[in-house]
């Protein structure tokens, strides 16, 4: 099996709204591809997929792995930028059936992935 890694730049995500982001990104993972999000969804944004998630789980589709590394400053001037839209940062988003557990860790912030068993980790030719 070959994992797809597709990056969506913040510009081609702006573009889509509410609902229409979420669907997308579902559509996406349920392809089976591994998502990295230029930006940080918002917490509601990442409740809502998960929301979303958790009604189409089926044998196919286990669900899916999320996790997101942002500036954790919470200086006056990030907070003025979170206002405007500005976030730093990416989101790591799969389907449950390919990424076994995504872990995030602080210090230094970096994002841990594990694959799912029956994964080939060789190159595809």
């Amino acid at each position: 099996m070959t994992l797809e890694i597709e990056f969506l730049s913040s510009n081609m995500l702006k573009e889509k709204k509410g609902y229409e982001k979420i669907s997308f990104i579902l559509y996406k993972i349920k392809n089976g591809k591994i998502l990295i999000l230029e930006e940080p969804l918002t917490m509601i944004e990442q409740s809502k997929l998960i929301e979303e998630t958790m009604i189409g789980v089926d044998n196919k589709f286990k669900g899916i792995e999320v996790a997101s590394l942002g500036e954790e400053n919470k200086s006056f001037a990030s907070k003025i930028a979170a206002l405007l839209g500005i976030r730093k940062g990416i989101t790591v988003i799969g389907p449950a059936t390919v990424i076994k557990r995504l872990r995030q860790e602080k210090e230094p912030q970096k994002i841990l992935m594990s694959a799912a068993e029956g994964i080939d980790n060789k190159k595809a030719e």
